[in-house]
């Protein structure tokens, strides 16, 4: 639906009008929620370090210090969830606005020959993940970026050598998780696809529902809906147990 034939990383930042504001929050209250991280492990250390002899500083003091450290923790995760909570909506609710109103302003060139429920579907769904990539999974990498080198600059101060170790096999683990990525990629297209042909039996059996009821069509559309979804479960299976374990029946 979206046109993505020019540069993706410009497109994004095209598409992210609006919604940068919001990235930029969640990825300045991620490094603080990180910095926060390693500074109770700092303050469980010193805390440890009085605790054993190893420091003659007041132990009162680390147990102030982790306490607030904990309380920090706590209030950061509130203000992360109402960020997500209503800043989060009122994005998608602004980017949904704006690509509806390109729809509905710009000529449909190809587009005829998708169903209106796909369009609808598209718009809904497609939405929301781009929302979630640019509000959510961007800052959350440069959040990980962040906790990865503070990591390692932790490591390194207590072992270099395991943490050059883990440095030189960290890249593989990238490697693989491509294989794993492209499996999804795969399934969320055809998940996609079926929930779209879901949305549109729905909406051509609600449109028709007379006409059907007069044919005596209606147990084949539900059959046929049925089918779809029994499809587009069999499909989200392996999303919620990639490593191939399936629920008990």
């Amino acid at each position: 639906m979206f046109s993505m034939s020019g540069n993706i990383p410009k497109w994004f930042w095209n598409t992210s009008r609006g919604l940068r504001l919001q990235s930029c929050i969640n990825a300045v209250l991620g490094i603080i929620h990180v910095g926060l991280d390693f500074a109770f492990i700092a303050a469980t250390k010193l805390a440890i370090d009085i605790a054993t002899g190893r420091s003659r500083q007041s132990l009162s003091i680390a147990a102030a210090l982790l306490i607030g450290i904990m309380l920090s923790q706590i209030l950061m995760g509130f203000t992360r969830k109402w960020v997500a909570a209503i800043l989060g909506v009122r994005s998608q609710n602004m980017l949904q606005l704006r690509l509806f109103s390109h729809l509905m302003k710009s000529e449909w060139s190809g587009i005829e020959k998708h169903h209106s429920g796909d369009v609808l579907n598209r718009l809904e769904h497609d939405v929301k993940d781009i929302t979630n990539v640019i509000t959510e999974t961007i800052p959350s990498v440069l959040g990980l970026i962040v906790r990865f080198i503070g990591a390692f600059i932790f490591l390194y101060s207590m072992d270099s050598t395991l943490a050059c170790m883990l440095v030189f096999v960290a890249p593989a683990f990238i490697l693989l998780s491509k294989l794993y990525i492209r499996k999804m990629r795969a399934l969320t297209r055809e998940i996609r696809n079926t929930d779209s042909r879901i949305q549109s039996i729905l909406q051509e059996s609600i449109q028709h529902r007379i006409i059907l009821k007069t044919l005596e069509r209606c147990h084949t559309m539900v059959q046929k809906l049925g089918n779809d979804a029994e499809c587009r479960f069999r499909r989200r299976i392996p999303h919620h147990f990639p490593l191939g374990r399936q629920p008990a029946a």
